[in-house]
């Protein structure tokens, strides 16, 4: 581990209107275009591991994770490089597979429909409360017993927050319906889906416009979907190269060309 986490100089990514998405073995940045689907491999991150859970932290435009290997939350560096962060106080010993960042530089993790709670990690580098677990229902104060936020359990591979309302959005991996999650208190709206077939969505996004965006693992179709009169209305917007143990990160107050 390298010493002094909160406050060394870190080279950021910019906020730039391409995914940045995690996938294949051994862990891969690519670069997405969504609006044409061209996807570029940036390289292998380094230590290889097998990281996921990526969100896009808008605080300092890095990206924060988590390493299912390892088992440690992570940031992953414009140079490919990863920092392994020490064990995350109170943190559950599980492969996190969901993960996004709020606005205000907090990792919100869910184990994929395994577990009925998401955990929250400050990953502010300025916070005094950084890399520990904080109480979303509590103005995001240190985590006490029971620890993490309780949710209905519920099968998705990713989610991603919505710049328009502040709330986490995720795809059904069944392609029926896209969940609405309040990051505060977990409770969730159910919006039935029309046009979005089943495959696990492993790398959502949003735009500044608040479109969301859910790439289909198995076809690596890209579909942009719109919250209209209760229903998700998804549309095939792009198609990009299919990938395993895939998800996805994106300053979404970027908007797309």
């Amino acid at each position: 581990f390298t010493e002094n986490f909160g406050h060394e100089d870190v080279e950021s990514f910019g906020c730039s209107a391409n995914g940045l998405q995690v996938a294949l073995t051994p862990s891969q940045l690519f670069e997405i275009n969504l609006v044409t689907g061209s996807s570029t491999n940036l390289g292998i991150i380094t230590p290889n591991s097998g990281y996921n859970a990526v969100g896009f932290s808008v605080v300092d435009n890095t990206i924060y994770g988590y390493d299912e290997i390892n088992r440690r939350v992570v940031r992953i560096n414009p140079d490919l490089s990863a920092t392994i962060f020490p064990p995350v106080p109170n943190l559950p010993n599980v492969g996190f597979i969901v993960g996004d960042v709020d606005f205000n530089g907090h990792l919100y993790l869910y184990a994929g429909g395994v577990s009925n709670r998401f955990y929250v990690v400050d990953v502010d580098p300025n916070s005094p409360t950084f890399l520990q677990l904080v109480d979303p229902t509590a103005g995001f104060i240190l985590d006490t017993a029971p620890f993490g936020t309780a949710i209905n359990p519920i099968v998705i591979s990713d989610w991603a927050f919505n710049p328009i309302d502040n709330q986490l959005y995720s795809a059904l991996n069944n392609g029926t319906a896209v969940i609405r999650i309040d990051p505060l208190s977990g409770a969730q709206t159910v919006f039935p889906s029309i046009g979005l077939p089943g495959g696990n969505y492993g790398a959502v996004f949003f735009d500044g416009q608040g479109f969301l965006y859910a790439l289909n693992n198995t076809t690596g179709q890209i579909f942009r979907i719109e919250i209209v009169g209760g229903n998700a209305i998804a549309t095939l917007f792009s198609t990009t190269v299919p990938a395993t143990r895939n998800d996805g990160a994106r300053c979404a107050f970027a908007l797309l060309n």
